[in-house]
């Protein structure tokens, strides 16, 4: 199921958390996937596993939390490998703005990565609340109990890395405000392609 849940279930030894601001090793392998790539698939596709692998890595964590075994942080951090997510929005990013016949000229896909990384924040502040959250439990808080302490921050970790795929996949900025939930493009280029305009 990838290496990023074969590590999980190994347990090895993680990386210390975002705080620590320490690479964690980006999983290798590709998995298959149902979502559907709106735009530059060939592009578009690995970045779309990438976020894939780490919504099953939250439904692991999910399934690890309702055991009766004492909270392992690093089995936590070890699964939310959020290097490999931040590099595959990047390369996917990067690779659409290059590709041929993509349809989006440099205006679009600056204000379409400006919408993305608001949502990748929102993604690393989440999983960030997810590790704080479980390292103030006291240690007796196991199974369904420490999970009911937690079910809400991984809830909206959940969300987000949906509206992050749906962002990522979108076509042009005004697409990607609405993949991305957002009311409108948080910023769009004047006309010069220099100053930034609020967009009305």
């Amino acid at each position: 199921m990838g290496k990023v849940l074969a590590a999980c279930s190994l347990l090895l030894a993680g990386a210390p958390n975002l705080a620590g601001a320490v690479a964690i090793p980006s999983p290798s392998s590709v998995m298959t996937t149902t979502t559907t790539v709106a735009s530059s698939k060939a592009s578009s596709g690995k970045g779309v596993e990438v976020l894939n692998d780490f919504l099953r890595a939250v439904k692991s964590v999910k399934n690890e939390l309702t055991s009766e075994k004492a909270t392992d942080l690093k089995f936590v951090q070890k699964c939310f490998d959020v290097e490999a997510v931040t590099d595959a929005v990047d390369g996917t990013l990067d690779a659409q703005m290059t590709a041929a016949g993509s349809g989006m000229n440099q205006v679009s896909i600056v204000g379409k990565r400006k919408i993305v990384d608001k949502v990748l924040r929102q993604v690393l502040s989440d999983v960030v609340v997810v590790e704080d959250t479980l390292r103030d439990l006291p240690p007796e808080k196991t199974g369904l109990a420490r999970l009911e302490k937690v079910e809400k921050p991984l809830g909206k970790l959940e969300k987000d890395l949906l509206r992050l795929t749906s962002a990522l996949t979108s076509d042009g900025s005004a697409d990607t405000a609405g993949a991305a939930g957002l009311a409108k493009p948080l910023f769009s280029l004047c006309a010069d392609g220099y100053l930034l305009c609020d967009p009305q």
